[in-house]
């Protein structure tokens, strides 16, 4: 018997209408004029973002990360946390950190010396991947290509923490989506990390050339 693919579904008129309000009227009124010109300026983008925010992850992705059991669900016990990314400069985006709960440290060498684009605006699934055992950043990487899925960059990472301030108090969070060569320690790859002790909320970097142990956690998005 022939097998054919089930066509895709759509919501109908009405229906779309009543969502298209109820998106109008959550829309929040204290947007930043700047960033509400750039939205403005690039509908496409904002239409990215809707789309990624109003759409779970790609199935096959979730259920591949699932089924490989690294998807650690122990952070508010969700699958995928959603993060919207702004357009924020390194200076906007240090500042909404430190501000974003309780006490902060960042090391300064993130703060003058990371490598830092503003991003697009744009909405992200981000899964955090716990591996539960000692592993390399290369190792890491491989694992994550499996998967279908990326690493978070230095901007994403610290939005994240921005949005998410408890989460690195439970483990290390580590962006290996950007790479920072320290010269001053010979010439050492380091990655960003969000972590915490007793007295404050950190924006750290750890050395490539160390094995990530069970405390560290990688955020990841769709490729």
């Amino acid at each position: 018997m022939e097998k054919h693919e089930k066509a895709p579904q759509f919501i109908g008129v009405p229906q779309f209408a009543e969502l298209a309000a109820c998106v109008l009227k959550q829309l929040p009124r204290d947007i930043d004029p700047n960033i509400a010109q750039g939205w403005i300026k690039n509908p496409k983008a904002l239409g990215k973002a809707l789309q990624n925010a109003l759409c779970p992850p790609p199935p096959s992705v979730l259920e591949r990360v699932r089924a490989s059991g690294y998807l650690d669900v122990s952070f508010d016990g969700e699958e995928v946390h959603p993060l919207a990314i702004r357009s924020l400069t390194k200076e906007q985006a240090l500042d909404e950190y430190r501000k974003s709960g309780g006490r902060t440290w960042i090391w300064d060498e993130l703060g003058e010396n990371m490598p830092y684009s503003v991003p697009e605006p744009r909405g992200l699934n981000v899964m955090i991947l716990s591996f539960g055992r000692d592993i390399g950043s290369d190792e890491a990487f491989v694992e994550m290509d499996k998967l279908d899925v990326r690493p978070l960059t230095y901007e994403e990472l610290v939005q994240y923490g921005i949005l998410y301030p408890k989460h690195q108090k439970k483990k290390i969070l580590v962006g290996l989506g950007t790479i920072h060569i320290l010269h001053a320690l010979f010439g050492s790859p380091h990655a960003p990390v969000l972590n915490a002790d007793d007295d404050a909320r950190n924006l750290d970097a750890s050395s490539l050339k160390l094995t990530f142990h069970d405390r560290h956690s990688f955020l990841v998005v769709p490729k």
